[in-house]
């Protein structure tokens, strides 16, 4: 048979979503997205540290966030009380060995899926990621309006489309990443401009924190300001670390 004949296996794509206590926000953004793609991973449990500035000291949800996730066919369910954000966030990314998928798309819960061109979406991954890139790099930007109160939004791009999601690992902060791969650090040019990141577009992420109580919101900023924002306000939006040893593909 010809090589031309030979069809190239379809790409697995996750959604990766951490969550607690969000009813509203979990289900608007697991239903802008289970049906087109493979898995969404949802990981409930409160963070460590946003727990000390949290009126609700159940560690898991109760308030029917994770009975509203395991109703979709697809979700997989995970909990993980007391962990980190980071803990968590590098669950997403670890799971998707497990379960063979290529991408992962993050979201936080109040965040969803708009405009979204699947079959735009998957041609860009194709023909930008595997063909034109070749698969050299792991960290793209998915086009991003953030709800900054102004009307409509505010349009940005953020890192949240990773390839060969188990070869990445989050450390320290939600933006820095560690390439578990020697390959692909040695490959470590990252695309396009001035945020280093290429753009995969075909899907919209919006984040409207409306859906959380203003108590909820304040407990959240505490939590940001102490833990995830840089103490000089200058450090960039992303860091690619090298690693000493190499991961078998």
């Amino acid at each position: 048979m010809s090589r031309s004949c030979i069809s190239r296996p379809r790409i697995k794509i996750a959604v990766g979503i951490a969550g607690y206590q969000e009813v509203v926000g979990t289900n608007r953004a697991i239903g802008s997205c289970y049906k087109s793609v493979d898995h969404v991973f949802f990981i409930d449990g409160i963070y460590s540290k946003y727990y000390r500035y949290s009126n609700t000291k159940n560690k898991l949800s109760d308030d029917g966030t994770r009975e509203l996730a395991a109703r979709y066919p697809n979700v997989i369910l995970q909990d993980m009380p007391m962990s980190t954000e980071i803990g968590k966030r590098n669950k997403l990314l670890s799971l998707c060995k497990q379960y063979s998928c290529d991408f992962l798309i993050t979201l936080d819960t109040d965040e969803y899926i708009i405009e979204a061109d699947w079959a735009l979406f998957r041609k860009n991954l194709k023909e930008i990621v595997l063909e034109r890139d070749r698969g050299k790099y792991l960290v793209y930007n998915i086009p991003f309006t953030e709800n900054w109160g102004l009307s409509g939004g505010w349009t940005a791009q953020r890192q949240r489309l990773f390839y060969r999601p188990s070869k990445i690992r989050y450390y320290g902060k939600h933006y820095r990443y560690k390439i578990l791969d020697k390959q692909s650090v040695e490959y470590g040019r990252i695309y396009d401009g001035d945020s280093g990141f290429d753009t995969i577009r075909g899907i919209r992420i919006k984040e409207d924190k409306s859906v959380r109580s203003a108590e909820r919101e304040k407990a959240m900023k505490e939590y940001e300001n102490t833990y995830l924002i840089p103490r000089n306000g200058y450090e960039t939006t992303y860091s690619i670390v090298r690693m000493g040893y190499k991961v078998r593909p």
